[in-house]
């Protein structure tokens, strides 16, 4: 199966110039949810855990954009298959993160207890929370991406057209 140059650079920009809004909704759809520093630790060690309010957690922004423009070249060559595949794998890289995320009481000493039952189901409303909406959005733009890579190259070639004649 050939998919024309065209569709692939159209759809690519569009992913790419959508992907930019990503972080913006992270913000606002998880403001809210940021977890509070627990006893035990001191705010400068909570931060370098689960990064500064407001601010993009680092590595996200680079990994969304592959993840996106991977499951826009699945959706424009209709390999469906593979978008499954990256999501049994992202669940797989993600289990360890919400073993860890269920052991993190261990570290909080004597806040073990339902301070620490607190904050842990604060980190992994967040960490869920944020891998929901990210997969979520990621998934959207790509195929919307993929959408008008493939029906709307043909009115981009009729207008490209009728200008330069």
């Amino acid at each position: 199966m050939s998919i024309p140059l065209d569709q692939v650079v159209v759809g690519a920009v569009v992913v790419t110039g959508l992907g930019f809004c990503v972080e913006c909704v992270m913000k606002l759809s998880t403001k809210d949810m940021h977890p509070e520093t627990p006893f035990g630790f001191s705010k400068d060690e909570w931060i370098k855990v689960v990064g500064e309010p407001g601010k993009p957690v680092k590595g996200g922004g680079a990994i969304g954009m592959l993840e996106r423009l991977l499951f826009f070249g699945c959706f424009l060559a209709s390999a469906y298959i593979l978008v499954g595949a990256w999501l049994a794998f992202k669940l797989g890289a993600k289990w360890e993160t919400w073993n860890n995320i269920v052991r993190v009481s261990d570290y909080f000493g004597p806040n073990s207890g339902k301070a620490g039952l607190i904050a842990r189901r604060q980190l992994g409303s967040w960490v869920n929370a944020r891998l929901l909406i990210g997969v979520l959005l990621n998934l959207t733009i790509a195929l919307f991406g993929a959408y008008v890579a493939k029906h709307y190259c043909g009115w981009i070639h009729y207008l490209c057209k009728w200008t330069v004649t």
